[in-house]
């Protein structure tokens, strides 16, 4: 059918195809479709302008209509629309592929047909939440502001940033750091009111993550002076003891434990050693009561600096807490893992962690899993789901199978009686069943009889 339509542009022989298929019978009628179809395909203008002018309804097909890239031709085809197509999801559609593609006269034309400049995608977004996610085309979003489109209007999408349960497309051009979206946003839109998002204020966080921002916004509230910012005391704290405290002194109102708490935590993620050791100093908890998570947590989560570890150990951080062993055991360095070994953590907690290690995607895990085994842990783990075997074995990790079988755990542990899996079970559904379970099963039949080995550095037997 494509080679078809090709012979009758080619001899342009539109004309007596077009009196062709007006001859109304069933299957002339049949063969229009075909042949409508395979125009679509091949992005025949020609042969879908005869089907326009013969008043077919293009209603079904607008959006592949639109991603041809014809805009005169596209035009032609809404103009022919019935007035409620314009208010479908379908329109909606369109309008965002017409942002998208810069094609700002069919945005406009959908405009003055009554789709609504905050139409939303599939995603819960409107166009100009949307056109701040990708590069930074500032035509886009000067159309769409222009138009009339909310800068605070609430975006039911994922945020860009963690910080905003809410977002819009002001506060995401301030965590995007698109600082000539925010400048342009706030000059159009000069009596917008900056709200805040959901654990702290868009101002705060752009004091500590992009100052330019940051100034636009102070200048934009018409504040003489900004008062506290967190991005302030972080500096202040940088320059040593006597800065923090003079900083401190100097706000009108104080300074809480919540918001030294919070610096120490951006000074960790922002990895501002010398802040967080001046903090610590001043007195701040090094548990962080007032954080969501305890600052020693998000020092393994950076999986950096082990200095913040030696840092909070050193200021009688309370480190023998739960989870704590499960994330030091995924950080690169095992001397984390030693020092943290020496408190006096819960057994269960360093079987999970060594469950955690078995399941690492990183072979120079095993020195980790040889600390955890030479504290006593039961290398067969009673009470979990799965073992450290199984959960290797499940993972196709050869070389930890290796290690923990040499170490003596048993092949043959049964299963959890509430969805575990035996080693061999785990095997069998792992991405390598034959290699994992030849590999147990060798071991079975050898009865784990041992032969002195060394892996990684680490001497099993």
């Amino acid at each position: 059918m494509d080679e078809f339509l090709g012979w009758i542009i080619e001899h342009q022989y539109l004309g007596l195809f077009q009196r062709f298929m007006g001859i109304q019978t069933p299957t002339i009628q049949a063969f229009s479709m075909s042949v409508f179809q395979s125009a679509l395909r091949i992005k025949s203008i020609p042969v879908l302008e005869a089907f326009l002018e013969r008043g077919m309804d293009f209603g079904s097909v607008a959006e592949g209509v639109a991603h041809m890239g014809d805009d005169a031709f596209t035009r032609r085809v809404l103009m022919k629309m019935d007035p409620a197509f314009f208010k479908q999801n379908v329109a909606a559609r369109l309008f965002h592929w017409f942002i998208s593609t810069r094609s700002f006269g069919l945005t406009r034309f959908l405009l003055n047909k009554g789709v609504s400049v905050e139409a939303r995608n599939y995603f819960g977004e409107t166009a100009l939440f949307a056109a701040g996610g990708g590069d930074d085309d500032i035509d886009r979003v000067r159309f769409l502001v222009e138009s009339g489109a909310d800068i605070l209007l609430h975006c039911c999408a994922d945020s860009p940033s963690s910080l905003d349960e809410a977002p819009c497309p002001l506060t995401c051009a301030v965590f995007r750091k698109q600082k000539d979206f925010v400048a342009f946003m706030l000059n159009r839109r000069p009596n917008s009111h900056i709200t805040c998002t959901t654990q702290q204020p868009v101002l705060q966080w752009a004091s500590v993550h992009y100052r330019p921002i940051c100034d636009l916004l102070v200048k934009h509230m018409g504040l003489l002076s900004p008062g506290f910012l967190l991005g302030d005391l972080l500096d202040s704290a940088a320059l040593g003891g006597h800065a923090l405290a003079t900083y401190i002194q100097s706000q009108p109102d104080s300074v809480s434990q919540c918001h030294l708490e919070r610096a120490l935590e951006e000074s960790i993620t922002g990895d501002r050693f010398v802040a967080a050791t001046t903090l610590l100093q001043y007195g701040v908890d090094p548990n962080g009561l007032w954080l969501s998570e305890r600052p020693i947590m998000t020092a393994l989560q950076e999986d950096e600096n082990p200095a913040y570890i030696d840092l909070f150990i050193g200021h009688k951080a309370d480190v023998a807490q739960p989870g704590i062993l499960e994330r030091a055991v995924c950080f690169r360095k095992s001397d984390v893992l030693r020092k943290l070994l020496r408190h006096p953590f819960d057994p269960d907690e360093r079987m999970k962690a060594l469950v955690t290690t078995a399941q690492a995607s990183r072979y120079d895990k095993i020195p980790h899993a040889d600390l955890l085994l030479r504290t006593g842990v039961n290398i067969n783990t009673p009470g979990l789901r799965l073992n450290p075997l199984q959960t290797a074995a499940g993972r196709k990790k050869n070389e930890m199978v290796y290690f923990l079988i040499y170490k003596g755990a048993d092949i043959n542990a049964a299963a959890y009686s509430n969805g575990g899996r035996t080693a061999l079970q785990s095997a069998l559904e792992s991405s390598d069943p034959i290699g994992v379970g030849r590999l147990l099963l060798r071991h079975v039949r050898k009865h784990c009889t041992l032969e002195f080995c060394e892996i990684d550095g680490v001497e099993t037997a």
